[in-house]
């Protein structure tokens, strides 16, 4: 992989010790190494809890699943977490990008470098959820609750945010949504369909696949 990122630099940037972001001309990497330094409580707080990027704001149910996750007694022991296939990952992700000089990650909606976060805490949360009878209508609000801020976002916006906007919902999104100013950036556009419509048809296929799945899915979880 390091051998892979050398050349991704070589070919961008003309050397493979420069990275891309580099070159970015608002935002140039030039603090640290690699724009690498230390993490910095204001980039963990943005890209946590901030209405900026926060992962537990444009993804709520991440949060219940971190609650699902470490209330489990046996986790807190030393010996556990500390060899837990999913906790080191995530902890190591979050603190490298928090110590970036453009944790933000330029435009964009919500923490798009903590995709991957977002995929361990699901991994480690959603299989316990089941399990936990005061968590499942929580679960079920909070899922509704990231369905309708990432679908907005997608309606109007078309996840494309600047960088300056700090409350995008807010100022940007559910403006776009009571204004019924849909996006044109779909591919449905360039079938000739209007955005309402795109929208329309990606919600009827994301339902029609949540529904299959809920049909064709185990009715037992394991434990």
């Amino acid at each position: 992989m390091i051998l892979l990122l050398m050349a991704m630099n070589a070919a961008v940037s003309g050397s493979p010790f420069t990275l891309p972001y580099s070159h970015v001309a608002s935002h140039v990497d030039t603090s640290g190494v690699f724009g690498m330094s230390i993490p910095a409580f204001d980039a963990l707080w943005g890209l946590l809890f901030s209405f900026y990027r926060g992962l537990f704001t444009h993804a709520p149910v991440a949060l219940l699943c971190m609650a699902v996750f470490f209330m489990r007694p046996e986790i807190l022991r030393p010996r556990t977490w500390s060899t837990h296939p999913l906790i080191i990952p995530a902890i190591l992700l979050i603190l490298m990008m928090s110590a970036h000089s453009m944790w933000w990650g330029g435009w964009a909606f919500g923490p798009r470098h903590l995709s991957t976060l977002a995929v361990l805490i699901l991994a480690g949360g959603l299989p316990l959820v089941p399990h936990a009878a005061w968590a499942r209508w929580t679960f079920a609000a909070l899922c509704a609750l990231g369905l309708l801020i990432n679908l907005a976002a997608k309606g109007t916006t078309g996840y494309s945010l600047p960088t300056q906007v700090m409350h995008p919902f807010t100022e940007m999104i559910w403006p776009g949504v009571v204004a019924k100013s849909f996006t044109d950036m779909q591919w449905t556009n360039a079938l000739g369909f209007s955005g309402v419509m795109g929208m329309a048809m990606f919600l009827l296929g994301l339902f029609a696949s949540l529904r299959f799945m809920a049909a064709t899915s185990p009715t037992e979880t394991p434990r």
